[in-house]
Formats: C-alpha cells, structure tokens, sequence
C-alpha cells in the first residue's frame, strides 16, 4: 500500500511538472506566429511569452493574450476592452459593424468548423471557416 501511495504521488508530482509553462523569447515561437504579431501588435511589447506542450501563448499589458498552436497559427486572441481584429475576414467586421453598432470585440478562439466572437456585452457569435 505504502508503494502504491509513493508512485502515485510521484505521478502527480511529474505530471504538475510537466504541466507549467515554459517561458521562452519572442525568438523562439514559430515563424508564423512572429510574423502575425509583428503585422497585427507591432506597437506593442509583449510581456510573458511561455510555451505549454505544443501551444504557445503570449501576453500583452491590459489583458491581452494570443495563443498559437505548434504551427504559429493563431487560435485565441482576447484584449480588453476591446481587440483590434484588423486580420479578421472582411465579412465578419461587417456583420459586426452593422448587427452590433455599439460593441466591440473582447475575444475570438478558432473552432474546427469556423471561430467563436465574443464581444463586450457577452454576445457570443459563430462564424463557420468560410467567413474567415
């Protein structure tokens, strides 16, 4: 019993281990995932940069947080108040703008059909991967 009990709580110690990020430089995330910052948050200087397994995730002042997948492609971008969704789709601003005239974009995460929108007041709009 007393074994058993020890390789348990080593198993949970290696796997909480495992489990932290990492942080790395700017220098380090995929090629893609440079380029994406660099064309969309050049104004603004990252704070922590970290990677977990095969995601990355990097974190800006005021709230703002873009995760990459082990590619470089972005999968979850939030900034608070609001986010400046200048890579989106053309269609998708549009919808926005003319549907929601008074909110603005706090979140937006890929899904495999398409991405998920959230804006100020809690709406949360689907888009399917043809709108993007």
């Amino acid at each position: 019993m007393k074994k058993l009990l020890l390789a348990f709580v080593a198993l949970i110690a290696v796997t909480t281990l495992q489990a932290k990020d990492t942080p790395i430089k700017l220098e380090q995330l995929p090629a893609a995932a440079q380029t994406f910052l660099s064309t969309n948050l050049a104004l603004h200087t990252p704070t922590l940069i970290t990677k977990h397994d095969d995601t990355y995730r990097v974190r800006y002042g005021a709230g703002c947080i873009v995760e990459f997948n082990k590619k470089g492609e972005w999968i979850e971008f939030a900034w608070f108040p609001s986010v400046p969704y200048t890579f989106l789709s053309a269609t998708i601003n549009q919808y926005i703008k003319a549907n929601y005239p008074n909110s603005s974009i706090t979140r937006i995460t890929k899904t495999k059909g398409g991405c998920s929108v959230w804006l100020n007041d809690e709406t949360e709009l689907t888009f399917e991967s043809k709108d993007m």
